[in-house]
């Protein structure tokens, strides 16, 4: 009888060890006896019709390939409440939208580590909503979206993927990676994202979405391939399935001060002990110093937010703060690696280290090789525009010399300290380029042309070395005027010209 009053108590075919629990606690009975005369379907899961286990031959079981009908075994999970979590770019957003429970599939992009994933997990939390996720790879076909058979107790069952689990109670579906799939078998989400019923061709069963069902979709990409080639595996994707995707959102990384009171609330709630109070703040300012480096091309990688989480988990382990971000970053390689540790060691003033000077990067002191290129532009427009054959020659050397950088300059860094001799040598160095640029073409655009074309700031000993070497006193006079008088007589611009004059000739002889 105390099994039957449960059963009729919970009133559901499965139940999970908590309802039982809480049946048997109302009802006032021993929920370890009546767990242990249940049948246990899966992990947490009892069946409430089955009341008391038995031993039955393997022979004599059934095993039913295409039972009809087949109940769910609902595995609803509500998420908690992240007590880390620090609401940032479009939560409130998404948060709408998943309370509103109406049905609009919806596409996140951006870059690895950004909290897309516990951005959509947080919302349900806050909305009390159950949350399913599918992770999704090449591999993924038909069987992985809608559900497969599985082997429970000797008998071949059908069991829902967490997409049809989602369908049936109302819940939120993540598909995490989405565009790592193959094109041709995502699409038998094409239907399911116009919000329609659809078939379980494997079961015959038609499902009807219940109410507040919504299907989230995560990746680093819009479906379009990753140009850059950090993200291997995504794959483009066709044009129709991205269609069902009501809207999209772009979700960058957090502020500096959203991703302090991150990592503030992370080591608070983890007891992580710091040694040195400034150690969170200068995490997020050497965080955010990569990612605007990264976003002007200058620098090939960035430090994530959950990165940073990372150098934490291991501080908590090592109690030292440079071989925490020197683990944390290790995956990257060695030039990026030493790049990332020398700006870390500019921000932070308790490292000692004979040579890197620390600095402070909130003045701005700091400047990404994009940013040169950019300044020395604007500060020489006019003389720049002069020099072309056409307005158009300055924007697109500019544009050009931006872009190529760290190729056109040997051993270019990717940030330089304002007003330091690297950041001095490297201006002129870019000041040469785009003059060379706009009077020849970008085309002819070569490295050679730094070691020999600074006459600017070289004149007279470019001048001396060239007549001593590869011309008489007479031939420069001839060209030029007296040699001893030059510096004299010749701006700067016209002592930039008379060299390159000199060269050429060298050139033809």
């Amino acid at each position: 009888m105390t099994i039957e009053a449960v059963s009729q108590h919970i009133d559901k075919e499965f139940a999970t060890r908590k309802e039982v629990k809480e049946a048997c606690a109302e009802l006032g009975l021993s929920h370890v006896k009546i767990l242990g005369q249940l049948e246990k379907v899966k992990r947490g899961v009892y069946r409430m019709t089955t009341l008391v286990k038995t031993e039955t031959p393997v022979e004599n079981k059934v095993v039913e390939l295409r039972p009809k009908n087949s109940p769910a075994t609902l595995n609803t999970y509500v998420p908690p409440k992240d007590p880390c979590f620090v609401p940032f770019g479009e939560f409130s957003t998404l948060d709408k939208i998943i309370a509103s429970r109406k049905f609009m599939p919806v596409l996140i992009t951006g870059e690895s580590g950004n909290g897309k994933s516990a951005m959509v997990k947080q919302a349900c939390a806050k909305n009390k909503r159950a949350f399913y996720r599918l992770n999704i790879t090449v591999e993924t076909d038909t069987l992985d979206l809608l559900g497969h058979y599985n082997l429970v107790n000797g008998n071949t069952i059908w069991q829902d993927s967490p997409l049809v689990e989602a369908a049936r109670t109302g819940g939120i579906v993540l598909l995490d990676e989405i565009f790592a799939a193959n094109p041709a078998r995502i699409l038998a989400l094409q239907g399911i994202l116009e919000g329609e019923p659809f078939i379980v061709k494997q079961t015959g069963e038609r499902i009807t979405p219940a109410p507040g069902f919504n299907i989230i979709a995560t990746d680093n990409s819009r479906g379009d391939g990753s140009e850059s080639g950090k993200y291997i595996g995504v794959n483009i994707q066709n044009f129709a399935f991205l269609e069902r995707f009501a809207m999209c959102i772009d979700h960058d990384f957090p502020t500096r001060v959203k991703e302090l009171k991150m990592l503030e609330k992370y080591a608070d709630y983890h007891n992580i002990v710091l040694d040195d109070p400034k150690f969170l703040d200068n995490l997020c300012q050497f965080a955010e110093v990569t990612r605007k480096s990264y976003k002007d091309e200058a620098i090939d990688e960035q430090v994530s937010t959950r990165r940073l989480f990372h150098v934490l988990n291991i501080y908590a382990v090592l109690g030292d703060k440079m071989k925490s971000i020197n683990f944390a970053i290790a995956r990257f390689d060695t030039e990026i690696k030493d790049a990332f540790l020398s700006l870390y060691k500019k921000i932070d003033e308790n490292v000692i280290d004979p040579n890197h000077q620390p600095v402070d990067l909130s003045d701005g002191v700091h400047v990404s090789l994009t940013d040169i290129v950019a300044q020395v532009s604007t500060t020489n427009k006019h003389e720049l525009q002069n020099n072309g054959k056409s307005p158009l020659d300055f924007t697109l050397t500019a544009e050009f010399v931006a872009e190529n950088a760290n190729v056109l300059i040997p051993n270019a860094k990717q940030v330089y300290e304002i007003e330091s001799d690297e950041y001095k040598s490297v201006s002129e160095q870019v000041l040469i380029l785009l003059r060379y640029g706009v009077e020849h073409g970008t085309s002819t655009l070569d490295p050679s042309i730094l070691s020999v074309e600074d006459a600017v700031t070289a004149y007279q000993e470019k001048v001396d070395e060239l007549r001593n070497i590869h011309f008489t006193s007479s031939q420069v006079e001839d060209s030029h005027g007296p040699a001893p008088v030059l510096d004299e007589i010749l701006t700067p611009q016209e002592q930039y010209e008379s060299i390159k004059d000199l060269i050429k000739q060298q050139g033809e002889s």
